[in-house]
């Protein structure tokens, strides 16, 4: 299977790992993150706890969906 580079796919894929990230943190899915997780990114900041973690990707979560994708 190929995976597409463009920008759009990117995005698409994001996206989806963002939903993914989202569900197990929503107790939808087993969680994926200790209650007690540390998540740092260059350029996005350090996000300690579980709860803090899923305030920013329900946030980036908004971000992404509000973009308009053309397939």
């Amino acid at each position: 299977m190929t995976t597409s580079s463009t920008p759009d796919s990117a995005v698409r894929r994001l996206r989806n790992l963002i939903g993914d990230i989202l569900d197990c943190l929503s107790g939808r899915r087993s969680p994926c993150v200790r209650e007690d997780a540390l998540w740092e990114s260059r350029g996005l900041g350090r996000f300690e706890g579980r709860e803090t973690i899923r305030n920013f990707f329900r946030g980036a979560s908004e971000i992404f969906h509000s973009r308009s994708i053309t397939a």
